[in-house]
């Protein structure tokens, strides 16, 4: 299972804000430039994280963005539905109208397991645990 791209990048934007909390807020044409990516791409993954609450915005002179919570009070979780929403592998359950099997297949119930798995793995990392660890934006790692 990969990591998707939106997902890999909110990490690494609630990394750098972690790793300079004390710096005040941060300017997302300076989290572009850590991460070698556009502002205009990062500008839809802030919006998410900024929607979820796990960040705030400040626009004008010392404007940037900043951390809502400390970051051993955020989880990988927090992180990964603000971006994609509830963790559901179960695709049929998004639209169940379009399955006919919906109440006697068995593959929801391996699937429901799966998902809450990788829910509850996440749920035990904070960002504080990865807080000092930003890898490259190419970083195999992440």
């Amino acid at each position: 299972m990969k990591i998707p791209p939106t997902v890999k990048h909110a990490v690494l934007i609630m990394l750098i804000l972690a790793d300079q909390e004390d710096n005040g807020n941060i300017k997302l044409s300076t989290i572009a430039r850590q991460l070698g990516v556009s502002k205009d791409y990062l500008n839809i993954t802030i919006r998410f994280l900024c929607t979820a609450g796990l960040v705030s915005g400040k626009v004008g002179p010392g404007g940037g963005y900043l951390l809502n919570f400390p970051p051993d009070k955020i989880t990988l979780a927090d992180i990964y539905e603000a971006v994609l929403g509830k963790i559901d592998l179960r695709p049929c359950l998004v639209e169940p109208e379009d399955c006919e099997n919906i109440l006697i297949c068995k593959n929801i119930q391996a699937w429901a397991k799966v998902s809450s798995a990788i829910h509850s793995k996440l749920e035990q990392i904070k960002l504080s645990d990865l807080s000092g660890s930003i890898c490259s934006p190419v970083c195999p790692g992440l």
